[in-house]
């Protein structure tokens, strides 16, 4: 089936503003309404043909899922695909909802749905975060001590929906916590709870909601459900607000009084306890405050990786048995942060440190929080005393120990060092052996196997961050930090400012070149040319520190990436930088244009926004008077 357009006889007056008489018109009528006819014609041809269309495909797809080879695939090969894809990182912290893994699975057959149901292990981690109780005003109190009748509420005023609504989805997490807990059978849990006790909710007496149970019974009631499984935790993740130190009356009480024997599967656990009411406020300084002596949990007899929040006790009180830790993280006492800390406050210092080292030999990973203000104190420990000789990663925050704290250390397994350090910066810099700070000690002692680094420029010494680099021949990943200008913030009340040593200019362009392999390589001896000859990842300083100009990190860049094969080396593959100034270079595209080898190479480079030009608004009457 053919047309011609050009058919016409007015073919020569297409498209153009050609009026037609009065003889003409009548004509041109009748060929729109052929023409009409026959295009209704063909439309009525193409809806028959798709209907045909659409049922040849579904017939088409409806046979070749016959042919599906995820048909043909046994169950315990399935289920070990669904496990799979529960354990992908983007899926590990999931709530339960419809929309988890393990819910989308079980709707997609009757087979699947069959599998997940039989397959315990889809549903053995519990992810639940509660909402934020409101005011506890807004709940009815329904104890017969209470003679004061509920009033009428309308259930249309905020307060009141929001408090309903939170009831509601008090009892949605509770069901479905049930109903996973009922699934997993007796596999092993992984529990992650956050929850916050409802403030002043636990006596309510007006503001009624027409709704029966307090808010701190049914939180009490969803942790009993979770305690109720206890014994078969092999992980959890427990962060409380409580309403004070004094916890008895708290909704988590019997969370934070597990004993030992009732959690006999624990290997991981990650306690954080915070509060409302501070420890320390008059009349509550004797008050337990969890977690202590009493929390049962941290004893248990198979736990191996256990992370502590910021705490109100000596850590030595708690119940844990440190001899067979293997990974270990403790965020200090809740008084970390005071400059000069009074005799009668814990301070988690250097010596505290040491002594909890000391009785952790088996750890593999450990993360201290040290108090930011100390002086190290003489220990009459002779050298290497303290063995750690599977600790493969070590990380000190907010306080550098130096070279007495180092030498009593024996770490032969250590790779990785972490000292992020970003509060200390203007505290004088004590107990250095001829100019050497407690960085450079740190690396001195260790450098040589360490594979990944965490330093912050600002707390090295002029010249101090060069000397660095030689020291870390093995390095494969760098991150350097810096807390800005050092000027801007001092926490120590007696800080003399006229002793405020100069911010090294240390990362700067003399900086990069030093770790630029030179044009003429030596093949024989890569590892002489250049500091940190196998580094892999490098990331700059976000906050300040920084002085290089964009050409001279191209530079860095292209010759790193051109003498990967000299050196021995994977070569450079990641870099991460942040200039003050607007941009001026495209780093990825000149590299291009320079013939290097750019595929594998990830290039974050940050800069500030160009700041628009801002025109004068007025507003006038009209719009204040809108406002009301």
């Amino acid at each position: 089936m053919t047309f011609n357009p050009l058919s016409t006889p007015f073919a020569q007056h297409l498209n153009t503003n050609y009026i037609p008489s009065n003889i003409e018109i009548p004509r041109i009528r009748a060929l729109v309404q052929e023409n009409n006819a026959a295009l209704a014609e063909l439309i009525a041809q193409i809806e028959a043909l798709e209907v045909v269309r659409i049922a040849r495909a579904s017939f088409g797809e409806q046979h070749m899922a016959f042919l599906s080879p995820v048909k043909r695939l046994p169950d315990d090969i399935l289920s070990t695909l669904f496990l799979t894809l529960l354990a992908d990182p983007d899926h590990r912290d999931v709530t339960m909802s419809s929309t988890h893994p393990a819910v989308v699975i079980s709707h997609v057959c009757g087979r699947w749905r069959q599998l997940a149901l039989n397959t315990p292990l889809l549903w053995s981690s519990l992810t639940i975060h509660t909402p934020v109780a409101p005011r506890g005003t807004y709940f009815r109190n329904t104890g017969v001590d209470n003679p004061i009748p509920p009033p009428r509420v309308n259930s249309h005023e905020p307060l009141v929906d929001v408090a309903r609504r939170w009831e509601k989805e008090l009892e949605r997490i509770k069901r479905l916590a049930c109903i996973w807990l009922g699934r997993s059978k007796e596999c092993d849990l992984s529990i992650d709870f956050h929850a916050s006790d409802p403030l002043g909710a636990f006596n309510q007496t007006d503001g009624h909601t027409g709704m029966g149970t307090p808010p701190a019974t049914m939180l009490a009631s969803l942790a009993d459900i979770i305690c109720d499984t206890s014994h078969r935790w092999k992980g959890a993740s427990l962060r409380l607000t409580l309403d004070g130190p004094e916890y008895s009356s708290s909704a988590f009480y019997r969370m934070l009084n597990l004993k030992p024997e009732d959690v006999p599967q624990l290997r991981r656990l990650s306690l954080s306890a915070s509060f409302r009411m501070a420890p320390d406020t008059p009349g509550n300084e004797q008050l337990p405050t969890p977690p202590d002596k009493t929390t049962g949990m941290l004893g248990g007899v198979s736990l191996r990786t256990l992370t502590l929040g910021s705490i109100s006790v000596n850590v030595n009180s708690l119940p844990v048995r440190w001899e067979q830790l293997t990974d270990l993280q403790f965020d200090g006492y809740i008084d970390v942060f005071t400059p000069q800390t009074p005799s009668n406050r814990l301070v988690f210092d250097f010596k505290q440190a040491l002594s909890l080292l000391e009785r952790c030999p088996h750890l593999v990973t450990c993360d201290l929080s040290l108090a930011m203000i100390d002086v190290e104190l003489p220990d009459s420990r002779p050298a290497g005393s303290i063995s750690l000789p599977h600790l493969k990663s070590l990380t000190l925050r907010y306080s550098v120990p130096g070279p007495h704290f180092v030498t009593l250390l024996s770490l032969p397994s250590l790779e990785v060092l972490m000292l992020p350090n970003y509060l200390d910066i203007n505290v004088p810099q004590v107990n250095c052996n001829g100019g050497i700070g407690p960085v450079e000690s740190w690396l001195q002692a260790f450098g040589h196997n360490l594979k990944e680094v965490q330093i912050n420029v600002a707390n090295l010494k002029p010249s101090g961050l060069l000397r660095c680099m030689d020291l870390l021949p093995n390095v494969i990943s760098l991150h350097l930090d810096h807390s800005g200008d050092r000027h801007t913030l001092s926490l120590d009340p007696t800080f003399n400012w006229t002793e405020t040593p100069d911010v090294p200019e240390s990362v700067d362009g003399d900086f990069l070149r030093r770790l630029t392999p030179p044009e003429e390589n030596d093949v024989q001896a890569p590892s002489m040319l250049v500091p940190c000859p196998r580094l892999e990842v490098i990331n700059f300083p976000k906050h300040g520190g920084i002085t290089f100009t964009e050409k001279e990190l191209f530079d860095f860049i292209a010759g790193r990436r051109r003498t990967c094969v000299a050196l021995k080396s994977p070569g450079l593959r990641e870099v991460t930088a942040a200039f003050e100034t607007l941009q001026e270079l495209d780093i990825t595209a000149a590299l291009r244009e320079e013939g290097v080898d750019v595929v594998g190479l990830t290039l974050k480079v940050l800069y500030p926004r160009r700041i628009p030009l801002q025109t004068r608004n007025r507003r006038t009457r009209a719009d204040y008077d809108s406002d009301f």
